[in-house]
């Protein structure tokens, strides 16, 4: 196999196989030197409804195409140039009436698996795999499984409150309700129950839109992008990125700029004295 796909994660390389799978039939019963780019074509209506999904389908042709081209099996790739169709950026965050709604109905493990992920800003894969060796003093260590970034961040105070009170029945933090880590298939599926019994549902919130909505947070309180940067793991210019793309103009974000405003007017003699036409204010030269 190609290491362009042995090397990626157990979790991509079953999504890439899973999507395969479906791509393959779609193309029909042909040897690849006959596959054009209409077969293609065919491929993306078949996948429309899905747009994500249809862009991932012809990625994956055009690199099972180059690794022919590649190794002069083909002499032409049918699936170069051929456009991405437009995916709108999920912007979904977790509301605190959502989240509300949610820890309501949850159980022990979902309430503590969901405070985790907010909390830390992770993704449920590196969530799933923490170990209790990774918490040490207040902090904890991820090793990102994506991108293999290293991230040392301190527990924030609820949180910490929370793993500090949890008996260590497990190796890792986050069990099911008998005390036993929990596999993707089986979190998933409880994560849709709960959420399900909670009046949500995936399209409105998943678990992925709560490390969007950590980064929401950690801005609206005022942390820059470079003390953002490390905590979700992203390097500056993706962080910066993902702050322009999925963050929300919210309104608490436009309520702490005004007041830090007013209260860098008060402090030059700016205030509502000097607004008012009596001067700056406050004594002085």
């Amino acid at each position: 196999m190609s290491p362009a796909y042995t090397d990626l994660a157990k979790r991509s390389r079953y999504h890439y196989w899973r999507l395969y799978n479906r791509v393959a039939p779609a193309l029909g019963p042909f040897r690849m030197a006959d596959i054009g780019r209409d077969a293609i074509y065919e491929v993306q209506k078949k996948f429309e409804n899905t747009p994500r999904e249809d862009n991932h389908a012809v990625e994956l042709i055009r690199v099972l195409f180059s690794w022919m081209v590649d190794r002069e099996r083909l002499t032409s790739n049918p699936a170069k140039g051929i456009k991405r169709l437009k995916v709108s950026p999920r912007q979904q965050v977790w509301s605190e009436e959502a989240e509300e709604a949610l820890l309501a109905v949850a159980d022990e493990p979902m309430q503590r698996a969901f405070k985790l992920m907010l909390y830390t800003g992770q993704r449920q894969q590196d969530a799933l795999k923490l170990d209790w060796t990774k918490y040490v003093d207040g902090r904890l260590s991820v090793r990102q499984r994506k991108t293999w970034a290293l991230i040392d961040i301190p527990a924030a105070a609820n949180l910490k409150v929370l793993l500090n009170s949890l008996p260590r029945m497990s190796t890792h933090v986050l069990t099911d309700a008998l005390g036993r880590p929990w596999t993707q298939r089986a979190f998933g599926s409880r994560r849709r129950e709960t959420t399900l019994a909670a009046g949500l549902t995936d399209r409105d919130l998943k678990n992925m839109d709560l490390r969007r909505t950590a980064m929401v947070r950690l801005a609206e309180a005022g942390a820059t992008p470079h003390e953002i940067s490390a905590i979700s793991g992203h390097d500056i210019h993706e962080t910066m990125r993902i702050l322009e793309t999925y963050v929300p103009r919210t309104r608490k974000m436009a309520d702490a700029a005004i007041a830090k405003w007013d209260k860098a007017e008060r402090r030059a003699g700016r205030g509502p004295a000097f607004a008012a036409g009596k001067g700056r204010g406050r004594s002085g030269n």
